[in-house]
């Protein structure tokens, strides 16, 4: 079963690059739960959180590095990059590419996904488009 949970988390972040919502929602289980930081995000909170980032980076795009899998989870690192040409937090747009690394943690029930716990370099981010000191 690893193999078919590995192939839809892959599956997962290419319908997120693409904003393809319609197919990413068929791969989740209903009850569907984002953990981010300390936040328990639904599905459509979850999609909120990616046009949000979209407006900031309309180009952004998720590089996937590796994907691993044992039993009911699997874990991808990944890149996250985009362009800055909106603003994120109200900041003025850069034109600056960026780019953060990330890693989630997907846990399937009955082949789909019932969870995540994902965790970005949230604060590299905002240092590269200028919304916060670097330090």
């Amino acid at each position: 079963m690893s193999e078919a949970h590995r192939s839809v988390v892959r599956d997962f972040l290419a319908a997120y690059n693409e904003s393809d919502w319609s197919h990413l929602e068929r791969l989740v289980a209903p009850g569907f739960v984002h953990h981010s930081g300390s936040s328990r995000l639904t599905l459509d909170d979850f999609r909120a959180g990616a046009a949000a980032l979209r407006k900031a980076l309309p180009d952004v795009r998720v590089v996937v590095q590796d994907v691993l899998a044992d039993e009911d989870k699997v874990v991808a690192r990944y890149a996250v990059g985009g362009t800055h040409l909106g603003s994120l937090v109200g900041e003025a747009p850069t034109g600056k590419q960026v780019v953060v690394p990330g890693i989630t943690i997907f846990r399937f029930a009955a082949g789909l996904i019932a969870e995540d716990w994902e965790s970005v370099d949230e604060l590299g981010l905002m240092q590269a488009i200028g919304a916060f000191p670097s330090g």
